[in-house]
This record gives structure tokens, C-alpha cells and sequence, in this order.
């Protein structure tokens, strides 16, 4: 699943767009919803998975569809001879409302008319934006997926994105397959269109339907929630810490040992919004060892309201206006899936502290504190009294740079900076340094999910040396072929280790 900051982006891209629309004195932007069943996930006898679910609300009628006014490629699924018969009423043509959104830590609403869905992104479902135009020529062909067999490539489509839509020198520019979108749905609205993208086809779908429209109080109710997915810790911190509590209560009576990143990960119902990377680095700011369990967190009244407390402040920092104005930004080019290199390096940069880094500035004030804990030292057991030989060094920079460790237990991974040893009675894993069974995410060329311009649509648009020079050399050839001197092809601009022009900047567009 997506994880807080993520959503976070995505849901700005969002509200940015109302936000304009309101200074153009339309207070209430009018959006519409459409779905493309064609591309959803079928699963397997196996593992089962439905892509949506369908539900009226209760005294509503699900609406009607003229057939002959929808693709057969969309109705193949949804007829009555089709493997998912309930999700005919989404082919119906939607009348458009009032666009509203909202985040609850790892779900995203959005509602407009009488249709409202919820959002369960997998890790690779991402939020994407283009114009009216773009999208329509995103979505003009629709051909077999890319899986292997034939009958399952048939049934989960694809939509096949026009080469003009993606950067000159990507990848994408020259692969057919790379080009193959699977675009699950769509919010339409006045100048733009959001989609959702799923590489893998794991992003979950909840659909309510009635017959009134949506309204800024009933998306603001907890019940259009599923009970699985918890209050946010930023917006509804209150009823967090209150389900928390209780969370407490069973780990204390139990005397439950799960790792706290485990549970922060896992527990979506009282850690909603936590991951790998959230889990890591909150562990981090906590100064806790990430395989510290549950109960040793739970036992001190003190410290259990800390956490909560550092729980909620580290989500909001990573919410806050300034910081999503970077993460969330737009690239101001003509090409809509270009790949912001800056953006992404703001968000490694800034918003990211031990989880796959080499090293992690710790403020001097809480590098004091570790240091004097003995959490730096690989001689010293947590828990254990700190040795006499903690000397306290003359710092005069303001924060230290400090490496980070991989521990390992079995086939789990956890990143932090303290290298005392946990307890026996702990889980026993293994430490390693940087370099030695993995690398700095920063080195990993294009790692999906590392941030809102890591994902699949994007890192197809990158323009790496070696493409470039093709590309250019491509360009030179023809332009040699159509009579133009050598000497006379304009040159290309260089391209800096991200694939940005050096000589032009880049710009964002709010």
C-alpha cells in the first residue's frame, strides 16, 4: 500500500487544481468520474482479487446503462455472461458534481455527483494529471496487456499512450510496450484530468452510489471509511491516539513481541498511513531500534504518549504546504509525464532519514542523546547502562553526520542509525554496513515508489546519457540526410546525471 506522504501528494494535485479553479470565481469546481474495467485485474484461482467493489447506498438504485453507447472491450467484463457482472452501473454516464477529495492516511476519496470512491493505492498506483486533450489520446487505444498468456492479456486490457505524449531521447519514446498504460479510472474536470495508474493492477477500488450528491459534510463522516482503515493521525489525531490506547491495552495484556516498524507497517486500523519507509523513520526519530517490541514501548505511560505525540508530528512535517509544494510539484513542460528530477531529489533530500540511506544528519542536540545513551556503539546492548567511557565530543556543526545500518532478521530488513545490540530476548538479526548487502537508494537508478515522481509513468520519461546521445545522433543523421552540412546541424543541449538540460532550468507549475 501507498504510504501517508505519498497519498498526501497525490491528493494535492487535486485540491491545487480547485484551489485555481476557485480564483477563477467557480468556488465549487464540478467534477466527473469515469472507469475503465477493461484494464482491472482479474486474480487467479489462487489468489483471488477483485479490483472494485460496487454499493448502493442503502435506498438508492444502482443507475442504468445503454449498452450500445459503451465499448465492448468495456463490457466483456461487466454483462451478464462477464466475470464481474457488478460492475455494469460504473459504465453508465455519470453526471458531474461538485469535486470533492480527502485523505485518510493510506486512502484517498474522491466524490463528484453521486458516485464517490475509495483509493487503496498498491505500491506502484500512482496519481497522474494531463489535459483533456492528452487523456483523450491517452485512452483512444485500448489493446491486449502484457501478460504472458493470451486469454488473461485479452481480458486485462491496456491503453496504449501516443509516442508524442513522452519525452524525445526516453525510453518510452521508442518502446510500444513501456507505452502501455493501465489507467483503472478517471476524475474529469475543467482543464484537466486526474487518472489513476497502476503498473501491477493492486490498487483496490471502493464505489458508493446514490441518488443525491455528494456533500462536503458526508465525505467529512468517518462511516464512508472502511473499518480497516484507521483515523488519520494528522487530521484525527484524537480518535487516533484514543484507538492506540487500545491497541496498548491488548499488547500489555498479551505481552505481544512484534517488532514496533512491524506493527507500524501492518496495523492499518491504528497505524493508518505507516510503511517501510514512514515506519523507519519514525523509528529513527523516536531513537528506538526498529525491532524494539511492542510491549517494551507500551510498558511507560510516559513514554507511550511521547510516541504518540512524534507519531503525529512527523506525518503533519511531512504534510505540510511547503513541503508538498515541492514533492507534489508539476513540471512546467510540454510533455505531461516528463520526470522531475528536482522534485525528486527534494523529497530523498528532505523527506527521507535512514530508510535505504547511506547516512543521516542527526541534530547535534539528539546525536548528544544517542551518543550518551551508547546507541552508536556496537559493544553496548540496549536496555544495558552506558559504559564511563561516553565521552561527549566538541561539536560545532549543528547536526552530525551519521552512517546508517541494514539489520537483517531472516527475510526482513530494517534500516537505522544505532548500533548497540539489541537484547537476546529481542529479535537477533544481523547488522550490515553500507555497501555490504545493499546500497543507497540514491544509487539505485530508477527505483519505483521512492517518492510521488517514482513511479512507472514518470521514470519511463527519464532521459539518461546514453539514450540522449542516441537520440541526438538520431537527429543529426536526418537532418544530414535532408541536405543540411554536418557543420550547420543546430546542437543539442547537454544533460546533466538526472537528465535535465543544463542549459535551462526547471520550473514548476502551481
Amino acid at each position: 500500500m501507498a504510504e501517508d506522504l505519498i497519498v498526501a501528494a497525490f491528493a494535492r494535485k487535486i485540491t491545487s487544481h480547485l484551489s485555481f479553479q476557485k480564483k477563477k470565481n467557480e468556488p465549487h469546481a464540478a467534477g466527473k468520474l469515469r472507469f475503465f474495467p477493461c484494464t482491472w485485474a482479474t486474480g487467479t484461482d489462487k489468489r483471488p482479487f477483485n479490483t472494485c467493489t460496487v454499493r448502493g447506498v442503502e435506498g438508492s438504485t444502482l443507475p442504468q446503462v445503454d449498452k450500445s453507447t459503451v465499448s465492448a472491450y468495456f463490457l466483456t467484463r461487466c454483462d451478464s455472461t462477464g466475470d464481474h457482472p457488478s460492475w455494469l452501473p460504473l459504465l453508465a454516464d455519470h453526471q458531474p458534481g461538485e469535486l470533492l477529495v480527502r485523505q485518510r492516511g493510506k486512502g484517498l476519496l474522491i466524490a463528484a455527483g453521486s458516485v464517490l470512491v475509495l483509493i487503496n493505492f498498491s505500491r506502484v498506483g500512482c496519481l497522474a494529471q494531463c489535459s483533456s486533450d492528452e487523456f483523450r489520446h491517452l485512452t483512444a487505444q485500448c489493446v491486449p496487456g502484457g501478460n504472458l498468456n493470451a486469454s488473461k492479456a485479452h481480458a486485462m486490457r491496456s491503453f496504449l499512450a501516443p509516442p508524442e505524449l513522452f519525452v524525445p531521447g526516453s525510453r518510452a519514446r521508442r518502446s510500444r510496450d513501456l507505452r502501455r498504460l493501465n489507467i483503472l479510472l478517471a476524475v474529469e474536470s475543467e482543464g484537466a484530468v486526474f487518472f489513476v495508474v497502476d503498473h501491477n493492477r493492486l490498487t483496490k477500488l471502493d464505489v458508493l452510489y446514490r441518488e443525491k450528491h455528494w456533500t462536503h459534510e458526508d465525505v467529512e463522516k468517518s462511516s464512508v471509511w472502511p473499518e480497516t482503515l484507521g483515523p488519520d493521525w494528522v487530521t484525527e489525531s484524537a480518535d487516533a491516539w484514543a484507538q492506540a490506547d487500545t491497541w496498548r491495552a491488548g499488547v500489555l495484556a498479551a505481552r505481544t513481541s512484534i517488532p514496533l516498524a512491524d506493527a507500524l507497517q501492518t496495523n492499518h486500523t491504528t497505524f493508518n498511513g505507516f510503511g517501510r519507509q514512514t515506519a523507519a523513520d519514525v523509528c529513527h526519530r523516536l531513537q528506538l531500534h526498529p525491532v524494539t517490541p511492542a510491549y517494551a514501548v507500551c510498558e511507560n505511560d510516559v513514554e507511550w504518549n511521547r510516541i504518540k505525540q512524534v507519531l503525529t508530528d512527523y506525518l503533519a512535517s511531512l504534510r505540510r504546504p511547503s513541503v508538498l509544494r515541492c514533492t507534489a510539484a508539476t513540471i512546467n513542460s510540454d510533455y505531461p509525464f516528463q520526470f522531475h528530477a528536482a522534485s525528486s531529489r527534494y523529497f530523498i533530500n528532505n523527506c527521507i532519514a535512514v530508510f535505504r540511506r547511506r547516512d543521516v544528519r542527526i541534530p547535534k542536540q539528539d546525536w548528544l542523546t544517542m551518543q550518551s545513551k551508547g546507541l552508536f556503539s556496537s559493544e553496548h546492548v540496549i536496555g544495558d547502562e552506558p559504559g564511563n567511557d561516553q565521552t561527549v565530543p566538541a561539536l560545532r556543526s549543528e547536526s552530525v553526520a551519521q552512517p546508517v545500518y541494514l539489520y537483517r532478521v531472516g527475510s526482513k530488513a530494517y534500516y537505522t542509525a544505532i548500533q548497540a545490540r539489541p537484547p537476546p530476548e529481542w529479535a537477533m538479526g544481523t547488522l550490515h554496513a553500507h555497501g555490504d548487502t545493499w546500497k543507497d537508494l540514491r544509487l539505485d537508478g530508477d527505483t519505483p515508489t521512492i517518492g510521488p515522481q517514482q513511479f512507472h509513468i514518470y521514470t519511463i520519461n527519464r532521459v539518461h546519457e546514453a539514450d540522449w546521445s542516441e537520440y541526438v545522433a538520431s537527429l543529426r543523421q536526418a537532418a544530414i540526410d535532408e541536405g543540411v552540412e554536418d557543420d550547420d546541424v543546430e546542437p543539442l543541449p547537454l544533460l546533466d546525471d538526472a537528465g535535465i538540460s543544463l542549459d535551462a532550468e526547471q520550473t514548476v507549475k502551481e
